[in-house]
């Protein structure tokens, strides 16, 4: 399974759009899990959220650790189908984060806090171009 899943570990996921080349759905037969810890710098359009929607075995695991600045305390999501979500919930610790940890990624997805975020990322953008 191991040498089956390093064959696609390149792929473009978005290039099947005929179900039945799906290399997801024909050839790897656990979960596959997308790691998107730098989705937040790369184009738009480049996450594979859009796939979990149409394949059961797809786990995408995002992070607030990178982009917002908050690695000490390694908030994170996962995007999965629900009977996944079922198997992941029965197989993990019995806390999640904590309180603390919680509050902050909360506060950090406030509207004001991610129009900081974006501001300051426009500011770094343009003013290394000039």
């Amino acid at each position: 399974m191991l040498h089956r899943l390093t064959l696609y570990l390149d792929m473009d996921l978005h290039q099947y759009p005929d179900p039945s080349h799906d290399p997801i759905k024909l050839r790897l037969g656990g979960i596959v899990v997308v790691d998107e810890a730098d989705i937040d710098f790369a184009s738009a359009g480049s996450s594979a959220m859009t796939l979990v929607k149409d394949n059961a075995n797809i786990c995408i695991l995002q992070t607030l650790s990178k982009s917002f600045g908050l690695a000490a305390i390694r908030p994170g999501i996962t995007i999965v189908q629900l009977p996944l979500i079922q198997v992941l919930t029965n197989t993990k610790a019995p806390y999640n984060i904590s309180t603390p940890t919680a509050h902050l990624a909360l506060s950090t997805l406030s509207a004001s806090s991610l129009a900081t975020i974006q501001n300051r990322n426009t500011y770094c953008l343009t003013s290394s171009s000039t």
